[in-house]
């Protein structure tokens, strides 16, 4: 019995021989260790006391995606956008504008290349038979079309700063041009 012991503990301390580090050196590591900024607690999760999208329960694989990602995006805070789409479209300059073509191209490859991953996820999930399979593409199908709904919520409003700033040069030209001309 005692042999037992003896070989346990030999156990247990040697891969901390090994890394040449005592137990009082990993405690003062995870001591000194950074703090994190934010802890979230349950007040900082929204809960859901109403039943879930379908009718059906959590956990119960009845789960209308189509709803749920409506209900997803429509919860959507505005504010977590980027600082871009918080300029006021008819305060935009052509650098905000320019900044503003660039994101909607990159949104656009972005939501493709989504949109792509979700065909496929669908597929899978019209042959799936194992209801961990069915439950899992589900959720991924709803999580997959909230960043597509979400990107082009993202796509739309920087697509409307650009519009509104060409619109805006639109008018100024034919002004200049009156202002310019000889009277």
């Amino acid at each position: 019995m005692k042999i037992v012991r003896i070989l346990l503990a030999l156990l247990v301390a040697a891969p901390l021989a090994a890394q040449g580090q005592s137990v009082v050196d990993i405690a003062k590591q995870k001591a000194n260790a950074p703090k994190p900024s934010r802890v979230y607690t349950n007040d900082d999760v929204a809960t859901r006391s109403d039943p879930q999208p379908g009718g059906g329960s959590a956990g119960s694989g009845s789960v209308n995606v189509a709803e749920l990602s409506s209900e997803a995006a429509a919860s959507v805070d505005p504010s977590r956008s980027p600082d871009l789409l918080k300029i006021d479209p008819a305060k935009a300059t052509a650098a905000d504008a320019q900044a503003a073509r660039d994101f909607v191209k990159a949104k656009q490859v972005q939501i493709d290349s989504v949109t792509a991953e979700l065909a496929d996820r669908q597929e899978k999930l019209r042959t799936a038979s194992n209801e961990g399979d069915i439950d899992s593409l589900t959720q991924a199908v709803a999580n997959l079309r909230f960043n597509i709904d979400f990107w082009t919520m993202q796509r739309n409003k920087a697509q409307q700063l650009v519009t509104a700033y060409e619109q805006r040069q639109k008018q100024q030209k034919p002004e200049e041009k009156a202002a310019s001309s000889p009277r």
